[in-house]
């Protein structure tokens, strides 16, 4: 069992007071004592700092197995803290929304999450790495319901709100769903970072390829778009790709997540295609211009319709 040395301060201080000699205490008693206290736990850990990480220090983590294990500590450590921002700000929101049946499950879940890491022992060999990346691999797959349950949620709190507090209530929502999803983004990017890099793949480390070309992937954006447009609206615009001034294959490849980037194109598209449908004629519909600029520092993607 790992010496008490090589857990983090807090969690130290917290298991000595919780379970007495902790560094030998089963993980059972372990969990035990941590869920009599999981409001005191999530209340410190919600106060700590997320650590800011780079996109270079992802890729740095990705292209080196021998710094695989030293990610996956990092995200025993970090992953709670994370995780426990986001319940107590559900737990804190106001109009009965921290009460409805779908934001209940999210907190449970989270909460759940947290008590497991914290339960566990940070990875320093092998085979405890490999148990660790099948629960990252468990925590995100988990996770991939949580957009419908909050969504659910919302909903459900509604229904019981007056007229005169649904300004409030939408701004309200606005404003938490829109900071939860960001944050969610950002952890459920870091762990699919870690789960990726396991395997080699030609041009990645991890999720990130070393030359992203936006142009390519614009294109699959636009023909998965069109094919949705045309599913509800029977017709889709063309769409058109400049890169004045750019040398296709160099200048505009850069590092990045190609999957983020499909999605983001493929919404912008999505709305940029109903909008011409629904504002032209069907049968002259006029074409959607997607033009790239590289700049000395970044690149420019800019669609005109």
């Amino acid at each position: 069992r790992m010496p008490m040395a090589h857990m983090s301060a807090a969690m130290r201080t917290w298991l000595e007071r919780l379970v007495p000699n902790a560094s030998h205490a089963s993980s059972a008693i372990r969990r035990k004592a941590l869920s009599k206290n999981v409001d005191t736990i999530l209340g410190a850990l919600a106060t700590k700092k997320a650590t800011p990480v780079s996109l270079k220090d992802l890729y740095r983590y990705g292209q080196d197995p021998a710094l695989r294990l030293h990610h996956a500590q990092f995200l025993h450590r970090e992953v709670p803290i994370r995780v426990s921002q986001r319940v107590m700000e559900l737990r804190c929101l106001p109009f009965g929304l921290s009460e409805s049946h779908g934001i209940k499950e999210v907190i449970d879940n989270y909460t759940s999450y947290t008590l497991d890491l914290l339960t566990m022992d940070p990875p320093c060999e092998e085979e405890e790495l490999e148990m660790f990346s099948r629960y990252m691999q468990y925590l995100l797959q988990d996770n991939t319901e949580v957009v419908q349950t909050m969504a659910l949620g919302v909903i459900q709190a509604r229904r019981s709100i007056q007229e005169k507090d649904l300004p409030d209530f939408r701004r309200l929502v606005d404003l938490v769903l829109v900071r939860f999803f960001t944050a969610r983004i950002g952890l459920r990017f870091i762990i699919e970072q870690f789960i990726a890099s396991r395997e080699y793949k030609t041009g990645f480390a991890g999720v990130i390829e070393s030359f992203c070309n936006p142009v390519l992937i614009a294109q699959r954006a636009a023909e998965d778009a069109s094919q949705l447009c045309k599913q509800h609206k029977d017709v889709a615009p063309k769409v058109l790709f400049h890169t004045p001034g750019a040398n296709f294959s160099e200048d505009l490849q850069f590092t990045y997540v190609p999957h983020h980037l499909h999605y983001m194109l493929t919404e912008i598209l999505k709305n940029s295609m109903r909008a011409t449908v629904e504002c032209h004629d069907p049968s002259n519909l006029p074409p959607i211009k997607v033009v790239f600029v590289a700049g000395n520092e970044d690149t420019t993607i800019k669609m005109i319709d």
